[in-house]
């Protein structure tokens, strides 16, 4: 019995030692460098925190500055912002879901290890309710080592568990049965993400698009279901518009204190920093509570001027301008850099952007609470 007892704990063990050799070759993440496969457009995609740091970290002298922020920023292309400020050398470092805890560490990273002149730093409305920090990391958005300061041997180590899911996905990418064309790739040099695909679709038929888009139907779909149950609200109707309206300041206090941290940060060693809110989709907006939408733009006057492109306007409430409920398409960055920088030769709409400081707030709260009560008051 006891030669069984031994084989069995001999063959689990070799079963475990073969599994995550495995996953360290196939290394669906790109933290142990993928030498096997080499496919870096498949772990910026999943990793994004890990392989920017792990490529800045051999290519910093590229770059002087830094577009920081989540997924939405990673539509403006560098060189965009390089026509207008003659002599700097971008690099887009959004991570998917970022929060200010993420945006505090990379800002700290790179003013502490590279040269970094200028940062752009788009900030998210719905900062004033989300803000993952430490304890809230997955294997997809743990930050690199070096950012976090985390034990080597432990970050590495949770790795190589990456799952049979993550292990067959990336092998139906490299022997394309997959195709990555049809990814939101992130482009190794510049730090942006491809939205060819998107763009091909769109160019293809667009009301298709639109059409076949789930997120720009989420409130009738909600409606239909509502009439077909007879009631004032089911199960699912507020599955689907649950935060209606509803999604308060709970982590306002986080996000403003990041903010203000990255502000002394950038002026301590005289870095030019530009915040700009998000232009969000007039859905997304749907879902903040008013009051706590512009006490958090009150605060985030208090700590540094910002361009604001946040509000309904004919950008926001234009389906057409946005891959999905999400994310802005890369034709609205022309107008967000031709606001921010006074293009002459770009027609941008003029209810798009305005430049708040702590002397025009008040005014501009004033506009933006009338904006934001006409929208809601004429809403389905």
């Amino acid at each position: 019995m006891d030669i069984y007892k031994k084989w069995l704990l001999e063959f689990f063990g070799i079963v475990i030692v073969a599994y995550l050799a495995i996953a360290c070759i196939i290394d669906p993440f790109g933290v142990f460098g993928d030498r096997l496969f080499n496919t870096p457009e498949i772990s910026m995609i999943i990793t994004q925190r890990f392989n920017k740091i792990e490529y800045l970290d051999k290519h910093f002298r590229k770059y002087n500055s830094y577009l920081i922020g989540g997924s939405r920023i990673a539509a403006i292309k560098p060189e965009w912002v390089e026509k207008y400020m003659p002599g700097t050398r971008f690099y887009n470092l959004f991570v998917s879901a970022a929060t200010e805890y993420d945006n505090l560490n990379h800002v700290k990273y790179i003013v502490e290890n590279y040269i970094v002149k200028n940062i752009i730093l788009q900030v998210h409305i719905n900062d004033l309710y989300s803000y993952f920090g430490s304890d809230d990391t997955t294997l997809m958005t743990e930050p690199h080592y070096k950012v976090s300061g985390k034990n080597v041997m432990e970050f590495y180590f949770s790795y190589m568990n990456p799952g049979a899911e993550l292990l067959i996905k990336k092998l139906k990418y490299v022997f394309g049965i997959e195709k990555i064309e049809n990814l939101k790739t992130v482009v190794e040099e510049t730090g942006e993400r491809s939205y060819r695909y998107e763009e091909k679709l769109i160019a293809q038929d667009h009301e298709k698009y639109i059409r076949k888009k789930k997120t720009f139907h989420l409130r009738d779909e909600a409606s239909k279901l509502k009439t077909l149950m007879g009631v004032t609200r089911t199960a699912s109707y507020k599955s689907l518009f649950a935060q209606d309206r509803k999604a308060k300041g709970i982590r306002m206090k986080e996000s403003i204190e990041s903010l203000k941290k990255i502000k002394q940060i950038c002026d301590r060693n005289h870095v030019n920093l530009i915040l700009l809110t998000v232009p969000h989709h007039h859905m997304m907006l749907d879902v903040f509570d008013m009051e706590d939408y512009l006490t958090f733009l009150k605060q985030l006057s208090d700590i540094s001027p910002f361009w604001d492109f946040s509000g309904y306007n004919s950008i926001t409430t234009d389906n057409r301008n946005y891959y999905e409920w999400s994310h802005y398409r890369v034709t609205i960055v022309k107008y967000i850099l031709a606001r921010i920088f006074n293009d002459p030769l770009t027609e941008v709409p003029e209810d798009f952007g305005v430049l708040v400081t702590k002397e025009s707030i008040k005014d501009h709260l004033i506009k933006l609470r009338k904006n934001i009560l006409a929208h809601r008051e004429n809403e389905p």
